[in-house]
């Protein structure tokens, strides 16, 4: 489900909706909110949830289990707990081709040891998973150094995990920040619609106009066949992904 697709824009209007009717409800409002993020991260890969709720309940489990212990030890251990599984996870997915061939590589060149066929995941990898990760990393580390207290509330906790707008493409959100805004008394004015529809617009025009613009005449084109281009060309092409990755 794309940012600029109706679909998009259809669950985007049923779920601002649905927001505002349940506005003096709190927790249903965040249910309602948590389980669209988890619908809209499903239209991408159904069976990936799994793995961003595991790490949501993974996290939410260890925040809690590091706060209520003082044993540095023990604190230590459910940290490393949850820096093994989520790492772990991230790099299987990421990086495991690229280090069976560089592993399958350096055995062949420095000691003789041919691997015609290293091990591969033939997996897509699952969207956002970076983001998400490092977001619920982020979390158990502030409560490790003390900086912040872990949320009882599970749906508050899984609403900061997984929050639609920014669970595809950032930006890594701390929940020092996020969490509370949930508790606050939620208010609407015009100027809050009129910015907001203002952000949604100019930020449409950055992908559609100038982003996918880019992507289409310019860097996939150079860096799919990066020897077909002069130098020069290259780094045009370097500059305009650049440009890709900010709008």
């Amino acid at each position: 489900m794309l940012f600029n697709s109706l679909d998009y824009i259809l669950f985007l209007g049923i779920a601002v909706a649905g927001f505002w009717l349940l506005a003096r409800h709190a927790q249903l409002r965040i249910i309602f909110v948590f389980v669209a993020s988890c619908l809209f991260y499903m239209a991408w890969h159904p069976a990936y949830i799994v793995l961003i709720l595991g790490s949501t309940v993974l996290d939410y489990a260890v925040g809690l289990r590091i706060h209520a212990t003082n044993d540095a030890k023990a604190r230590k251990r459910w940290l490393v707990v949850s820096l093994v599984a989520n790492v772990g996870l991230l790099g299987l997915f990421k990086y495991f081709n690229f280090a069976s061939q560089a592993t399958a590589d350096v055995l062949g060149l420095f000691f003789g040891i041919e691997i015609p066929n290293p091990p591969f995941l033939d997996v897509l990898l699952p969207v956002g998973i970076s983001f998400y990760t490092f977001q619920t990393l982020s979390y158990t580390i502030d409560i490790y150094r003390r900086k912040l207290e872990p949320t009882r509330n599970f749906f508050q906790f899984a609403f900061f995990v997984t929050y639609f707008p920014q669970l595809v493409a950032g930006p890594i959100v701390r929940a020092s920040q996020l969490l509370p805004q949930l508790q606050r008394k939620i208010t609407l004015r015009d100027e809050q619609v009129t910015r907001g529809l203002f952000l949604i617009a100019t930020g449409m025009v950055k992908k559609v106009v100038i982003a996918d613009y880019l992507s289409v005449n310019l860097v996939d084109r150079v860096f799919d066949q990066p020897e077909l281009y002069s130098a020069a060309e290259v780094v045009i092409a370097l500059y305009g992904f650049t440009m890709q990755i900010y709008c």
